[in-house]
């Protein structure tokens, strides 16, 4: 087995249970699980994994509490993914994982970070105030399934 697919297993078991316990309640009866499926299933992550998109864990100790995913685009970052089990959240973990991609977009000399969040993701969308983002834009996209992402587009300018 190769190190992607064994990390791209390895991800798509947190995402299910991180994206469950994250939108269940916030999306429509079943467009959770279709999305798991579609955008966070051991073949999906290996898929983007091939277009470019870079993932990795979030330990706690020695235990794997989360992921998150960038992309590297021409003049920006795309932070595609960052998320946390419900029990890690609030302990400094998705701040430092955030610091990491600031640094690395500095290294590469690019200029901006954004990312996509659900519009009704408070949370969420308060966290990356806090960091430092702003809503610059918002998007509905059918997704398939009958099913579409409602979301903000964030940015943040180093």
């Amino acid at each position: 087995m190769s190190a992607d697919r064994g990390l791209a297993g390895e991800i798509a078991k947190l995402a299910k249970e991180i994206w469950t316990e994250c939108f269940g309640s916030m999306l429509p009866p079943g467009q959770t699980e279709y999305m798991i499926e579609k955008f966070q299933s051991e073949e999906a992550i290996m898929e983007q994994m091939s277009e470019g998109y870079i993932y990795d864990t979030i330990f706690f100790g020695k235990r794997n509490v989360g992921y998150s995913a960038i992309k590297v685009e021409e003049d920006r970052i795309f932070i595609s993914k960052i998320y946390l089990l419900s029990g890690f959240r609030g302990r400094g973990l998705a701040y430092e994982r955030f610091q990491e991609i600031e640094a690395i977009a500095r290294d590469l000399g690019k200029p901006n970070l954004y990312l996509t969040v659900n519009r009704n993701n408070e949370p969420a969308i308060r966290f990356y105030r806090s960091m430092g983002f702003f809503i610059d834009d918002e998007v509905d996209k059918d997704i398939g399934g009958g099913f579409s992402m409602n979301d903000y587009i964030m940015r943040k300018l180093l």
